[in-house]
């Protein structure tokens, strides 16, 4: 169903506008959630799937709280002014949705919230999920400065690749490869640098 792939693409898109954004600290878990980790508010990413390759839309899964359902209602206003976007079905409609282990694995006196962006098992909506990975990404972003009642101010430029890019010479400089995990590893390097100098951020786990 691809989607380990759609929560990474998500992932490095939303967590690269957090880091671009010095009042935000994220905190990205991949996979299993290490115990101890606190913050501020938590974003757990996820792609539907059913058995029914016509079912379709987005979701979100939260314990019944104001604080969770608050977060679920900006993204979910930021998710409609994308384009072509799939409907917002019935939020929590399992009680896996309501239940997720991760909201007991991550203390947070602010809101967790599960997103579903979509069912990868309906070709059209994977499709359409897929070539909005980038809006998506902007979506939560500026769905958390709400939330915090902070004005967005940052934006992911569609196409910008991450990392280095690395020239052939003999070629005349043309470009051969990106290294991405190069460079994901000298934004981690800066961001931890950051991390020293400034203190007042809000940190966020995206999971």
């Amino acid at each position: 169903m691809r989607e380990q792939e759609l929560t990474k693409a998500i992932r490095r898109r939303l967590v690269k506008l957090l880091r671009r954004d010095e009042r935000f600290q994220p905190v990205p878990c991949p996979g299993d959630i290490p115990d101890g980790v606190s913050v501020d508010a938590a974003i757990f990413l996820h792609g539907d799937g059913s058995a029914n390759p016509a079912s379709t839309g987005y979701s979100f899964g939260f314990p019944v709280h104001p604080v969770n359902q608050k977060l679920a209602t900006l993204i979910d206003a930021e998710f409609k002014t994308i384009p072509g976007h799939p409907p917002h079905h019935e939020d929590n409609y399992t009680g896996g949705l309501r239940q997720y282990y991760g909201y007991r694995r991550v203390p947070t006196p602010g809101p967790e919230v599960l997103v579903e962006h979509g069912f990868l098992t309906n070709p059209g909506e994977q499709k359409w999920i897929f070539d909005n990975l980038t809006p998506l990404a902007r979506a939560e972003y500026r769905a958390l400065c709400r939330f915090f009642e902070l004005e967005p101010t940052l934006e992911l430029r569609r196409g910008r690749p991450i990392g280095f890019t690395i020239a052939d010479a003999s070629n005349g400089g043309g470009v051969v490869a990106r290294d991405l995990e190069l460079g994901r590893t000298v934004d981690r390097v800066k961001d931890l640098a950051g991390r020293l100098r400034r203190s007042e951020r809000v940190p966020i786990q995206a999971a």
